[in-house]
């Protein structure tokens, strides 16, 4: 049951059927009941399911929001999680370098100061 359930919608439909032939056979859904399974499914494991469905299907959607074709933009490679390039940031610049760059950018020495 645990396999079929990683599908928000079977979480859904197995933890509302468990509740269903709980309330129809008259025992009560709560906190100290919540243990109790139904053809092996309980509330509690569909209640753990759904929590952990969130960051599971919150974690596909940015990666094919990356890989996705975009008008817009550049699609990322299916396999970009794989590349060294994507975990290891370039080394920072050094402060010279920054301030030799800031000053070709805005020809700071050919500014008059009056």
């Amino acid at each position: 049951m645990w396999g079929i359930s990683i599908c928000p919608p079977s979480a859904f439909g197995l933890t509302t059927g468990t509740i269903v032939q709980f309330e129809s056979s008259k025992v009560k859904v709560d906190w100290s009941s919540i243990n109790e399974k139904y053809k092996g499914w309980s509330v509690r494991d569909g209640l753990i399911i759904q929590f952990a469905n969130i960051p599971l299907w919150l974690l596909i959607g940015i990666y094919f929001e990356a890989v996705a074709p975009k008008e817009y933009g550049k699609s990322l490679k299916p396999w970009f999680l794989c590349l060294p390039s994507f975990w290891c940031s370039r080394k920072p610049q050094k402060q010279q370098e920054k301030k030799r760059d800031r000053s070709i950018i805005y020809n700071v020495d050919n500014v008059d100061e009056s």
